[in-house]
């Protein structure tokens, strides 16, 4: 599994399995969460990313279990940084002031 943002491009991939590929363009993404990733909750959480394309839903997810927890963070931020009208839930704002206030 791996993942890119294309800051030229302004895309954001994703592949597993080496075949299958989601992309998704940073201006159709409208909202960033940050959830369990399994219905009982815990310590594995996902970084999701959704947006809409050609009026359909689409969800990228990046799970903590597979990507560090910087990264995700740093996802977060560069998509945020490409498209000031994402939107961030609660548990993706707190994840990037953590991470914020380790680097001060």
């Amino acid at each position: 599994t791996y993942g890119l943002l294309d800051k030229e491009k302004k895309v954001l991939s994703r592949t597993d399995y080496f075949f299958y590929t989601k992309k998704i363009n940073v201006k159709d993404i409208h909202t960033i969460y940050y959830r369990p990733t399994w219905i009982i909750g815990g310590i594995a959480r996902s970084l999701y990313v959704i947006g809409t394309v050609d009026g359909k839903e689409k969800v990228i997810e990046f799970p903590n279990v597979g990507w560090y927890e910087k990264v995700i963070v740093q996802i977060a931020t560069d998509l945020k940084q490409l498209n000031s009208s994402i939107q961030l839930d609660e548990p993706t704002v707190a994840l990037l002031k953590k991470h914020e206030s380790k680097k001060n």
